[in-house]
């Protein structure tokens, strides 16, 4: 053994083989096994109707995401009485055990995960007979699941999957197609034995840690484990059961090894990561979620100290209308403590992408599901998997009550990592919350030597804490941690090199944690991601439906509440909270971004279609009741919190409207009308803000405020093509390389004037994209406008190609910034050092402003959010066309739209959130109504009032504002008459609050930089 150490190792593992091969000392095959005709995902009362024939090992099934069931006759034979009796079941797919009409286990066999043996009698009476039924789904954790190439690892081919070559590409695409998606490899019934268990155990998290003697492992604690190990193979004998007790024996010596005390302690809680939708449909995800918690529920029947944490309060109502028995199991282990629901959201959502407002109504609706459920809301916002996070959401999370957070995704950064792995997160307004990134770099550990110890070795915080967490169990349909990963946690609380590993609920970390918080780094602001940029345009029309989802909601919200305040019409809270679980859920992190199967967005974005014919219902009915009350010739109606002045479209053509906030306009005479003149190939097109100077192939040459300043530092409104392949997933990933392939797009091959004044002057080029797309762009200046408008017009049927818009600016500035949910964030333009380089690519919501001390440009973008800075220059990333997942990702028509805003002043002078927020949501012309007074008058510039709605819980009004430049200040807000009750300071969550003062009327509200501010108003005694 000491002279030839690589050889012994190959004995240990052939022990530990022969080992597994004994826990189940005796195995029959069943009575009877019979197969159903293929069906779909009916549930097991359906099944019950199926016609079934006889079935035989190593048959095929298929095609993917096909369902069949399986009958398993049963019988049990008397000698195994007193003993506990195991279903062995292997398909290469994912299924679930059920027994008179009970869920049982979810089973699943293959490479990234193994859960083929379910426990069916313990103990066994003997002489027992009973049917068993298998519900199974033709398909691997994601759909397909081909074994990795030799050689490579298979953590490592699990994580980059969809990461492969681009010559493998085209096989694991078509690998989703095959008639053949599962395979009935076994079916027996066995006897389990528990000491062939116990030493299978030992001896494997022996020989793993062993195996880590190469990797930093004290060499003499190698070389004695390696030695005992040894020993067992020498004392072992698998047919004498008295060696196995001395061979137990020697084990459990290695085992009694302790570590020194104190050290690192990682807490360590079961987990079961579950995409709402990935590379797999919902309906789908709703079978995993029932599956991942049987087999949950069942494994904490059998191990008393374990503990598990699951997100989502959309998963939860799925389970309880799915499996409503399985339901109650998890609420009484919530109940005692061993179950912990966390994340407080309705899924784990982009945090990129959505409005500030939606980000809090994942809290609202997520918190107020936990609390009516089960008494209690989470306190952990959980987002392992996101893909960055915007500067706002620690304030976002302390509105709603949470405290703590957790992230994984940031361990794949690509070019710089993290300085803290325990830190306080600071957001833009100044919030804290205590964050963590757990450094075993998964949210899928195994809990196996190496990964601990690679944990611990890549912790940045000992100085600062002694305590991490890591988050086991197989992800995703593997159903969470298996029994092997408890029994090895079991066996690592205290053992010679390895941290200290304790099984506890992620709160009791943070307990810990925050004990040493005074200590702890801080990061402020946004927590960017370097890598998967792509996500921010990939699947525009997904990306489309959500903006016009938020905006159908928000304009239902506050027309209602205009006529349930006047008294015209009641609230319709049942259908509005109806429709916002709809919009949230299709926000998860792997459908908004863009990265999941055709199938997926296609019913995302039927979803998204039904929601806003149902929000935009909901508005004109409170619309046809305000007219109404005040009747006249026809008024644009202004749902926004702020006055507006504008071009809008009504009946008879284009009109200029002033709008109160939250209330009806009137049509107003221009100060002056837009004017077109022609000179040769060069068209301009001015009013008494800005002139414009167009080129008939559609560049834009010039772009003049009425000071005389120009915007612009070259032509602009160019278009581009990149090349667009990713080494790496590819709906995700846009590369830094991209850059060095663009082409220019020919210019326009059309150019007609369709619109020349006085109140709209429009411009219709066409051009020719690409190999076989076009591209059809309106560009429109309205009287009394500072912005000049684009819009697009997309055939798009490119493939593996980025469709980007260019704007080269004249500005200097070192920073630009980026409009996010409820504020802004900075970052560089330049490329001084490898953070600067990893946003080559960022998100915005809303706009992008190039600032310097007296005047700016702002490009405004309501649906569109790909950002690429260099220097002076801009450019909006507009459309791109992976094939994986989905092979016909973006094809067909798209709708876009974007605005420039040459300014005076910085960004905040010259009001750029507003000019978004205005952009993004037209005034409609409602007939029949009159001008009237706003619902609503805020005396501050800086704030913006968001959101108005009736409160979940009554009948309060609540106002939702936020601070958008910075800024610290009073504000004056006065409300028509009617809520002149108590007037607070509430949460997110609606909770009141701080009482607010008044002057007659008004609330006084002070205000600090950023802020977000919820109040809620009594109605008048």
């Amino acid at each position: 053994m000491a002279r030839h150490p690589e050889q012994t190792r190959r004995r240990l593992e052939q022990t530990a083989t022969r080992l597994r091969s004994l826990v189940h000392s005796e195995t029959i095959a069943p009575a009877s096994l019979t197969v159903s005709e293929r069906t779909g995902r009916d549930g097991w009362g359906a099944a019950r109707e199926l016609a079934h024939r006889p079935v035989e090992l190593g048959e095929e099934f298929g095609p993917q995401w096909a369902t069949y069931w399986f009958r398993i006759g049963a019988a049990i034979p008397d000698r195994w009485a007193g003993g506990r009796v195991e279903l062995i079941w292997d398909s290469g797919s994912e299924a679930t055990l059920w027994r008179d009409g009970r869920v049982i286990q979810g089973l699943y066999s293959g490479w990234r995960a193994q859960r083929d043996t379910a426990v069916i009698a313990s103990p066994a009476a003997g002489d027992e007979r009973f049917e068993l039924e298998i519900e199974m789904a033709c398909n691997s954790w994601a759909g397909d699941d081909p074994d990795p190439e030799p050689g490579v690892d298979r953590e490592l081919a699990a994580r980059y999957r969809l990461g492969r070559t681009w010559a493998e590409r085209p096989a694991v695409i078509a690998a989703r197609h095959q008639p053949a998606c599962a395979r009935l490899v076994r079916c027996a019934i066995g006897l389990f034995d528990p000491l062939a268990w116990r030493l299978a155990s030992d001896f494997e998290l022996l020989r793993r840690l062993e195996g880590e003697h190469d990797r930093g492992l004290e060499p003499d604690w190698a070389g004695t484990l390696l030695a005992g190990l040894n020993r067992f193979c020498n004392l072992w004998d698998p047919g004498e059961r008295e060696s196995w007790e001395r061979g137990a024996a020697v084990l459990a010596e290695l085992l009694g090894r302790g570590g020194p005390h104190p050290r690192h302690r990682v807490h360590a809680v079961g987990h079961a990561h579950i995409d709402t939708a990935w590379v797999w449909p919902v309906a789908e995800t709703r079978r995993k979620i029932v599956r991942s918690t049987a087999s949950q529920l069942e494994l904490m029947d059998r191990y008393p100290d374990y503990r598990f944490a699951a997100s989502s309060a959309q998963h939860y109502a799925w389970l309880e209308q799915d499996a409503p028995e399985l339901f109650a199991r998890v609420a009484a282990r919530i109940a005692e403590g061993r179950w912990e629901p966390v994340g407080g959201s309705w899924v784990e959502p982009d945090c990129n992408l959505p409005s500030g407002e939606s980000l809090v109504r994942q809290l609202l609706y997520g918190q107020r599901y936990f609390e009516s459920r089960f008494g209690r809301r989470c306190d952990v916002y959980w987002s392992p998997d996101t893909f960055g996070h915007n500067g706002q959401m620690p304030q976002i999370l302390r509105h709603c009550g949470i405290e703590r957070f957790l992230t994984q995704k940031l361990s794949w950064n690509q070019f710089t990592r993290p300085p803290h792995d325990s830190f306080t997160w600071v957001g833009i307004d100044g919030s804290e919350v205590t964050a963590h990134l757990p450094p075993i770099g998964t949210y899928n550990a195994e809990l196996s030597p190496g990964q601990l110890r690679r944990g611990v070795a890549a912790f940045r915080d000992h100085d600062r804490s002694s305590v991490s967490l890591a988050l086991f169990g197989h992800g995703d349909g593997g159903g969470g941690p298996t029994a092997e990963m408890l029994e090895a946690a079991s066996r690592t609380a205290d053992l010679r090199g390895l941290p200290e590993l304790e099984q506890s609920p992620s709160a009791r970390f943070f307990e810990r944690l925050e004990d040493e918080r005074a200590a702890l780094g801080r990061i402020r602001g946004q927590l960017y991601f370097e890598y998967h940029r792509g996500t921010y345009t990939s699947q525009a029309r997904t990306k489309r439906g959500n903006r016009e989802g938020e905006r159908a909601l928000h304009d239902a919200e506050a027309a209602a509440t205009l006529a349930w305040a006047r008294g015209l019409a009641p609230y319709p809270a049942e259908e509005i909270a109806e429709l916002w679980p709809t919009l949230l859920r299709n926000q998860f992190h792997d459908i908004l971004p863009g990265p999941s199967l055709g199938e997926v967005h296609e019913r995302t974005e039927r979803e998204h279609r039904e929601l806003r014919a149902a929000a935009e219902a909901v508005r004109e009915r409170a619309v046809a009741a305000l007219a109404d009350d005040r009747p006249g010739d026809g008024a644009p109606l202004n749902l926004c919190g702020f006055a507006r002045r504008e071009v809008i479209e009504t009946p008879d053509g284009p009109a200029l409207a002033a709008s109160p906030a939250l209330g009806f306009g009137r049509p107003v005479e221009p100060a002056a009308p837009v004017e077109v003149t022609r000179d040769g190939d060069r068209i301009r097109v001015s009013n008494s803000l800005v002139a414009a100077e167009l080129a008939t192939d559609g560049r834009l040459l010039g772009l003049r405020r009425a000071d005389g300043a120009e915007a612009l530092a070259a032509p602009a409104n160019l278009f581009e093509l990149f090349d667009d392949r990713p080494t790496a997933f590819d709906a995700w990933e846009l590369e830094p390389y991209a850059a060095e392939t663009r082409e220019p797009v020919d210019g326009a091959h059309e150019c007609e004037l369709v619109a020349e004044g006085p109140l709209r002057a429009e411009l219709r080029f066409r051009h020719a994209v690409g190999r076989a797309s076009t591209l059809e762009q309106r560009i429109r200046l309205d009287a009394e406008s500072d912005r000049l408008e684009f819009r697009c017009l997309v055939d798009w049927h490119e493939r593996h190609r980025l469709l980007r818009v260019s704007f080269p600016l004249a500005v200097r500035t070192g920073t630009a910034t980026y409009g996010a949910p409820f504020g802004a964030h900075e970052l560089s333009v330049h490329r001084n050092t490898d953070a600067d380089l990893a946003h080559f690519e960022a998100p915005a919501v809303g706009f992008l402003d190039l600032s310097e001390h007296r005047a700016g440009v702002a490009v405004l973008s309501n649906t569109c959010h790909g950002f690429g800075v260099d220097e002076h220059v801009v450019g909006l990333s507009l459309l791109r066309s992976p094939t994986d997942p989905d092979p016909d990702a973006d094809q067909g028509q798209h709708r876009l739209a974007y605005a420039l805003q040459p300014h005076a002043g910085d960004w905040r002078r010259a009001g750029v959130g507003r000019a978004a927020i205005a952009f993004d949501r037209p005034q409609p012309w409602v007939g029949g109504a009159a001008p009237g007074e706003g619902f609503a008058v805020l005396d501050s510039e800086d704030l913006i009032l968001d959101t108005v709605k009736r409160s979940e819980d009554g009948e309060d009004l609540v106002l939702r504002l936020y601070e958008a430049h910075g800024a610290r200040g009073e504000a004056r807000l006065t409300i028509e008459p009617g809520f002149d009750g108590e007037a607070v300071r509430a949460s997110g969550l609606e909770d009141p609050g701080q009482s607010l003062a008044r002057d007659g009327r008004a609330l006084r509200i002070a205000y600090r930089p950023f802020e977000l501010i919820t109040v809620r108003l009594a109605r008048s005694a």
